[in-house]
């Protein structure tokens, strides 16, 4: 069974990250994948869960392109000052690994636009049974 998950990429709350991941680790402790949506906040703290587990097919991770595109746009938004170095620096890392274990879901867009995420969270819902948000 895959879990959807989504939330507030914005908010740091150490006390809302804590509660988001022992979230996941529930899920992920009762046998089920999580597919998120690769972004900061919510699905950084669920993916990062997911990878220190370490259990395969525990995860997917859909973005709104090709993998090459994204990892520009990121760096693109912290020059423009919309994330920071370190935002783009650890979404950037922690993809690169979610790559490497053969768990990203590209979408097929060639340009970072709102139809684009749009197209990625309907591929987010599309793969996944359940949902679970967590907003702020």
């Amino acid at each position: 069974m895959n879990v959807g998950i989504t939330g507030s990429w914005y908010c740091s709350l150490p006390q809302f990250k804590t509660f988001v991941e022992s979230k996941i680790r529930f899920v992920i402790d009762d046998g089920r994948r999580i597919v998120t949506g690769g972004t900061l906040g919510v699905s950084l703290w669920a993916t990062d869960v997911a990878l220190r587990f370490n259990v395969p097919n525990s995860l997917v991770v859909v973005i709104p392109t090709r993998f090459d595109i994204y990892l520009a746009h990121l760096a693109r938004r912290a020059d423009e000052g919309m994330i920071t170095p370190a935002q783009a620096k650890a979404l950037t890392d922690q993809l690169w690994q979610v790559y490497n274990r053969g768990a990203l879901t590209e979408m097929p867009a060639k340009r970072m636009t709102l139809a684009a995420y749009h197209a990625r969270n309907a591929e987010l819902v599309r793969q996944s049974d359940s949902l679970i948000a967590f907003q702020v």
